[in-house]
């Protein structure tokens, strides 16, 4: 570190023996004052100084005591950067905020002083740093480069392949500007060293900035991240080597549109009618799958479980989406249990087998000559409408045959080719698609499964290896010209499908879709095409490159995860694009159907946002065509109701609205009338089927209010913890009265409605990088009152917060706990005492009364075990053992009730699962608690966050289930709790949900979640907090009570 000159930091300074001086982090000083710039030029060349070194010599106690001219005098000297240039944030999420003069800097470092501008760590000094970047990212955007510059330069820096071309047309003349054509008479220039795809598109804006945002930033401590830190909002390639995926576990619970949005829907109850015996569709069904009508379950030939009523008529529908109504996607968003795992797995198989059987009708049929007597289908032409395949009664698929030209699987096979199937999830589900597949399929040889991720490299027959990719490549077939873009043409082939392509099923997650496609890309094809014309000349006898990976069907589970925004594409979505691209029928000589399925039961509960992928697929898969989806005519129609519906959440509680939500919800209920029922299956438990619930497993959630203490060191520093929200709510109130003044807002602001809307984008992760500290800090005591006063007096260091350093620690413990036959405790006490949460835990027990109410449910629950042994009210086992979740969420209550819960009740199995844990190890986690138990077994607690295990696994062997925190939304509720209240379930559940009422946080998210008819008898008039019931008044008397922060040998009060 450059340390020329003399240094304000005084008493921080430590000589090394080596002569360097470390700098040890005094957090009670101003940030400011210890810390560090580094530069760095694109050349490769940095230099870094602490900014006290440019104070001036008389400072006045603000801001611009720190010489502007100095520092950038010095930056002249070492880096030969002129001192007119602008200096940039090396963080892309900040690559709006510029130093160009004195007021930018200083205004710069009043957002660090504010925390409205997170810095990184200095290794090895310790210290905070500022990481500055010469020239800024916008800078290296050039008028040649982008013709929109001077539009792009005031927005967020975002990589250009967010936005993909449609694709492309076979047509003599381009129906597409961004799309391409097939031409049999070519001219223009051609460049060999071109590749197929269109000129890199204008940037585009990040989603939740405006052109006029100054700074973007993203919170390390923040609760829970999505898996990828970029698939909430655009997505990135950037992973470890191999194909594995990284996890991080702070940041925002899905994305900024899963809000609770069950009161709209309570609108829409009248636009779903049930299924009755009267509904012609279900004889339909029948037909297509040859079963009785009054089948109630029915196993298909060729799966080896059967499947209800309801699922069969799910994977009709998916199955004929394209024959029906011409839209190449579905959303599958049955209330989780209900088994959309096991419909999408019937679609797969039922389209592998449907292509067999049309294989076997096109080999009769080109054997003209073959006798009547001996045929087993219908003859090719001449049909009657009302005929029937005269083999029909022994078929061996069930379903009707293929030889039958007015029934739905001949137009399914004739409109969605043979190619491979592609399953996209979440790392975590790899291991449960697995087991769905093994469960529903037995040890078929017709159908293959193979998985592209890091954790399945070493396993024989499962990795995705050269073998794989050899039976899934597409085969090339006439050569064209590919016309349209910015181009006169680019030479490629059309494809043909691979042999048998459909009974191969890839698993890959979501992190590595685009990179399964990309191992396909083939640079070695010599372009031969008969055509004519100066660019078929000069591609004559060229290589070219071309992708030979396309997909009959691409399925998106938990896509919630990462679907994306208005204005980008997700890394999978992407990955769908170039699948599509490359899916042109050699047959047809057009574009081919690739069907997308996307599975999450957030599809009614997030509404429109995360329907925007699938009408982007449908869109493009449908070239010039309208797309017929009531007012849905292109995808820039659903901007409008997107709008509604954001519009409807925020405001559904104020009175002052209520014309205004009342004509939005009128436009849903539109849209909800003739868009949803054409692309949407979405059934409760409760959704009528011939007049009866089509599965009952009730699901009775008991509320339970455990307030924290009203006095204590705990409770003072919550009570400041909300004075400081509430001086930012303040601010935020007072930027919109500044906007309103100066014209840029039409509206006089509200103070209680902006604290409200700033307060409610902050408990449900959306304030970006407004988020205060302070509320961060109450999130994580949501549970634990104690965190509130080791992070305000600063007691524990805020590093040791983060998911790194507590999934660092509890992958230690979980090594010793799963890594060995027998458990040594002691040896993972020794673990848990190095946590800087150890010396406080019997202040963290006895101060949570959430905690001890967990602790009454546990001995609830083990005072069950030998009595009850079999269903309804034991497991089906007859063990009378039982298992219990507990969720969180952050990561950091997780792991405190883990250590606690683990020094309490040495008996127990304590299952913690966090990000250290691999997506196999945490799916292999999972089939141990759904492991038959005797009597001899331990009960089982899992202990983990509502992001890592609170969807997508089944686990009905356990039937407790507390949610320790308020979800940010209904749907994760739903999710947590629909882990064991699900279809399998045998037991009697306990499903109870544990809140806060002094906690801030939770109380805003209680309000939020309550619909206005529970507000209005609760007395609450516009779902508003009142500030006296969280913050101490002055002069009332505050007690200071003193810290128990005593350290605990092996804790006290083992049970």
């Amino acid at each position: 570190m450059d340390n020329s000159t003399g240094s304000n930091v005084g008493s921080n300074a430590a000589n090394h023996a080596d002569g360097r001086v470390r700098y040890s982090y005094n957090s009670d000083i101003p940030v400011l004052a210890h810390l560090n710039l580094k530069v760095m030029h694109r050349s490769g060349k940095e230099a870094e100084r602490l900014l006290c070194d440019f104070m001036r010599d008389k400072p006045r106690g603000v801001i611009a005591d720190y010489d502007y001219k100095s520092f950038r005098t010095w930056l002249k000297e070492r880096l030969e950067i002129p001192p007119e240039d602008t200096l940039g944030m090396s963080n892309r999420d900040h690559a709006n905020l510029l130093i160009k003069d004195d007021q930018s800097f200083w205004l710069t470092l009043a957002c660090i002083e504010s925390g409205k501008l997170r810095t990184s760590r200095n290794i090895p000094w310790g210290v905070p740093q500022l990481d500055l970047i010469y020239p800024p990212e916008v800078d290296l955007v050039h008028p040649a480069d982008d013709p929109q510059t001077e539009q792009t330069r005031a927005r967020s820096s975002v990589p250009a392949e967010v936005e993909t071309p449609p694709p492309r047309n076979i047509s003599h003349s381009s129906a597409r500007s961004n799309g391409r054509s097939v031409t049999r008479s070519d001219s223009g220039e051609f460049n060999p060293d071109s590749v197929i795809g269109a000129s890199t598109p204008p940037r585009i804006e990040r989603p939740g900035t405006s052109a006029g945002s100054a700074i973007v930033i993203s919170s390390e401590d923040t609760p829970e991240a999505p898996e990828d830190p970029g698939e909430a909002g655009g997505g990135t390639d950037d992973q470890v080597e191999g194909v594995g995926d990284e996890e991080e576990d702070e940041g925002t619970e899905g994305n900024a549109s899963s809000v609770d949005n069950h009161p709209v829907l309570e609108e829409m109850d009248d636009v779903f009618p049930e299924v009755s015996d009267s509904n012609p569709t279900w004889a339909q069904v029948c037909k297509f799958f040859g079963c009785p009508l009054d089948a109630e379950e029915y196993r298909l030939p060729y799966l080896e479980v059967p499947l209800r009523h309801y699922q069969l008529f799910a994977a009709w529908s998916m199955l004929t989406q394209h024959p029906r109504n011409g839209i190449s996607s579905v959303m599958l968003g049955d209330e989780p249990g209900l088994g959309k795992t096991a419909e999408v797995i019937c679609v797969l198989a039922t389209f592998r087998y449907m292509h067999q059987a049309w294989e076997e009708v096109q080999e009769e049929w080109e054997r003209k000559n073959l006798p009547m007597g001996r045929r087993k289908h219908l003859a090719k032409d001449d049909q009657a409408d009302d005929a029937e395949c005269p083999s029909q009664g022994r078929s061996k698929y069930g379903f009707q045959c293929p030889c039958v030209k007015a029934g739905y699987p001949h137009r399914i096979v004739r409109e969605i080719e043979n190619y491979p199937c592609i399953i996209t999830c979440v790392p975590e589900g790899i291991d449960h698609w697995l087991k769905e597949l093994d469960k529903f399929l037995g040890q078929s040889s017709e159908i293959s499964v193979t998985v592209y991720h890091n954790d399945w490299r070493k396993v024989k027959g499962i990795r995705h290896d050269q073998a794989a990719m050899i039976r899934t490549r597409a085969l090339a077939g006439e050569h064209v010209i590919f016309e349209g873009g910015d181009g006169p043409g680019l030479p490629g082939c059309l494809i043909k499908p691979p042999r048998n392509g459909s009974r191969n099923i890839i698993i890959v997650s979501q992190l590595m879709a685009r990179k399964l496609v990309q191992l396909y890309d083939d640079n070695t094809r010599t372009w031969n095409g008969p055509f004519k014309g100066d660019v078929a000349n000069r591609a004559r006898g060229r290589t070219f490159r071309q992708n030979m990976l396309a997909a009959s069907w691409v399925v998106f589970d938990e896509c919630q995860h990462y679907h994306g925004g208005r204005n980008s594409v997700t890394t999978p979505f992407r990955a769908l694009q170039d699948l599509t691209q490359t899916n042109w029928s050699h047959a047809r000589r057009d574009q081919g159907t690739t069907m997308a399925i996307g599975i999450t039961a957030d599809f009614l509960v997030t509404g429109p946002p995360l329907w925007r992928p699938f009408i982007r697929h449908a869109e493009e898969c449908n070239g010039t065509k309208e797309l017929k989806l009531g007012p849905i005519k292109k995808l820039a129609d659903l901007d409008e109701f997107e709008n509604y519906w954001d519009y409807v959440v925020r405001y559904r509680h104020d009175e002052n609205r209520r014309d205004a939500v009342n004509q939005r919800t009128e436009g849903l209920r539109e849209l909800f009338r003739t868009f949803v029922p054409k692309t949407i299956i979405a059934r409760r438990y409760d959704t009528k089927w011939f007049g009866k619930p089509i599965l009952d497993v009730p699901v009775e959630i008991q509320d339970r209010r455990h307030d924290s203490s009203g006095t204590g060191a705990a409770h003072e520093a919550m009570s400041t913890l909300c004075a400081r929200v509430r001086a930012w709510a303040d601010m935020e109130f007072n930027e919109q009265l500044g906007q309103f003044q100066m014209g840029r807002r039409a509206d006089e602001p509200d103070r209680e409605e902006e604290q409200r809307k700033a307060l409610l984008r902050a408990a449900q992760g959306n304030a970006g990088g407004n988020m205060p500290r302070a509320f961060v800090a109450l999130q994580r005591s949501t549970t634990y009152p104690t965190l509130a006063r080791l992070w305000v007096e600063r007691v524990v260091a805020d590093g040791e917060f983060a998911a790194t350093a507590i999934n660092m620690l509890a992958s230690r413990v979980t090594d010793m706990i799963y890594g060995h036959s027998e458990v040594d405790r002691e040896a993972v006490l020794a673990i848990l005492r190095e946590s800087p949460f150890w010396g406080y835990i019997d202040e963290l027990r006895s101060n949570s009364p959430k905690y001890q109410a967990l602790c009454g449910y546990i001995d609830e629950m083990t005072g069950l075990n030998g009595e009850d042994t079999a269903p309804p009210q034991g497991p089906p086992d007859g063990s009378g053992i039982r298992h219990m979740l507990a969720f969180h969420n952050t990561i950091t209550s997780a792991f405190i009730t883990f250590m606690l819960l683990y020094v309490d009740y040495p008996s127990l199995d304590f299952i913690f699962i966090h990000a250290g844990l691999s997506p196999k190890e945490r799916g292999e986690l999972a089939s141990y608690v759904q492991q038959d138990c005797t009597t001899e077994c331990r009960n089982k607690v899992v202990v983990s966050t509502y992001r890592l295990f609170g969807s997508g696994f089944n686990l009905f062997r356990a039937n407790y289930c507390i949610l320790l925190d308020q979800p940010r939304t209904k749907a994760i509720q739903e999710q947590a709790f629909r882990r064991v209240a699900r279809g399998g379930q045998q037991q009697k559940t306990r499903l109870i949900q544990l809140y806060d009422g002094r906690n801030l946080p939770e109380a805003i998210l209680r309000l939020q979640s309550t619909n206005r008819a529970e507000l209005s008898g609760m007395g609450y008039a516009g779902a508003m907090i009142n500030w006296d019931d969280f913050i101490i008044a002055e002069g009332k008397g505050k007690e200071k009570a003193t810290a128990t922060a005593t350290a605990s040998g092996s804790g006290s009060g083992s049970r």
